[in-house]
């Protein structure tokens, strides 16, 4: 599903997500700039994620943990 409100875009397809950018984003907080990548990777896997998108760059990331 995608939600649109102005300029932004918020979507749950997997697809569209870039661990590369989820991963700068993580380094800017105090909580997660040292979780290793291949934790993300794994977290990825087993969560319900959304990402926000501006101008079709990644601006935000969420996840759920959840038991499907």
């Amino acid at each position: 599903m995608e939600w649109t409100n102005g300029e932004y875009v918020l979507s749950d397809d997997r697809r569209r997500l870039n661990l590369d950018a989820i991963m700068a984003l993580l380094a800017a907080t105090y909580w997660a700039r040292t979780r290793p990548r291949a934790t993300m990777e794994k977290a990825l896997q087993h969560s319900v994620c959304f990402g926000l998108y501006h101008g079709g760059n990644m601006a935000g990331f969420a996840r759920a943990v959840t038991d499907h």
